[in-house]
This record gives C-alpha cells, sequence and structure tokens, in this order.
C-alpha cells in the first residue's frame, strides 16, 4: 500500500514482497554504511525504468512485442492482469544519467528517482498499439476485459484484421 502520494525521500517504506524487503536491507546498509563509516554512498529510489534491453517477462516488454507480432498475424491475443494498474515509467538512459548526477553532490543523500506522472496499463497498450496504426477498443471488466481491434491503418500492421 502507498504510504503517500506523490512519494518522496520520506515517505515511509512499506514492503510488501521478499523482494522489495531485500531492497529496504539494501537501503538500510547503504544509510548504516554511510553514518556509520563516513562512506560517500546514496541511495536511488527508483520508479520503473524502461529500455529495448528489458527483460521480456516485464510488463512493458510483454506489451510491446505481443503487439509487434499481433501486427504481423503471428499472435492474436496478448493476456494481462489489471489493465488500471499505474505506473511511473521513464527511459533507463535517464535514470543513469540521475544516478550519476547523485554522485556529483557535494554530500551524500538518498534521492527518489521517477518522472512524476502515471499511465494505466491500458493507456501504455493503446500507446504501443496507436504506434502500428492499430485502434483499440475495450469490453469487459477485471479478468473478462478484452481489447478489440477497431481499425488498422496504414501498411504497418498487415498481419491485424479489425474484430
Amino acid at each position: 500500500l502507498v504510504q503517500e502520494i506523490p512519494q518522496k525521500e520520506t515517505t515511509p517504506f512499506y514492503p510488501r514482497s521478499p523482494y522489495a524487503v531485500a531492497k529496504l536491507y539494501a537501503y538500510w546498509i547503504t544509510v548504516n554504511y554511510r553514518e556509520s563509516y563516513g562512506i560517500y554512498a546514496c541511495n536511488g529510489i527508483l520508479f520503473n525504468h524502461e529500455s529495448p534491453r528489458r527483460g521480456e517477462t516485464f510488463v512493458t516488454r510483454k506489451i510491446t512485442r505481443a503487439i509487434a507480432n499481433i501486427a504481423q498475424g503471428l499472435e492474436s491475443c496478448l493476456y494481462l492482469g489489471n489493465m488500471d494498474s499505474l505506473r511511473d515509467w521513464g527511459h533507463a538512459k535517464d535514470y543513469v544519467r540521475m544516478q550519476w548526477m547523485m554522485l556529483q553532490q557535494e554530500q551524500p543523500e538518498d534521492f527518489v528517482i521517477a518522472t512524476g506522472v502515471q499511465y494505466s496499463v491500458r493507456q501504455f497498450v493503446e500507446l504501443a498499439a496507436a504506434q502500428l496504426g492499430i485502434k483499440l477498443r475495450f469490453e469487459g471488466e477485471g479478468i473478462n476485459e478484452k481489447g478489440i481491434v477497431v481499425s488498422v491503418t496504414g501498411h504497418d500492421a498487415p498481419g491485424v484484421k479489425p474484430g
């Protein structure tokens, strides 16, 4: 559960998975070494950051690969979870630049790196489809929600047939 919006460096942590607990351990060990031993160490609290190198099991790559395959007629469906889930997505190059900038500060601190803008998974799907000239309509709710191809423009999506 998010403790406050927008989140910032002073937002209380509330880890909800073993992965999140491990990240919290890394955060506190960094703070401990900085304060106990005077080591220059910063924590970066990074929101989602994406690039073409992102693993194919992550939702953004799952969406872009499936939309491309659907456009080529190689797939007919894309299965996703909660389409209303919100994410703050940024580009990995920007986040790497921000990490470098963190390390250039005179005093070590902890920083949140985010765009400050949230998009739903549905919006991401719509934007990805639009890049290939595919217009979608969503029907249903929850796990029964479906995205249906309404139209295809141009020649960028030869395998897609409106449904």
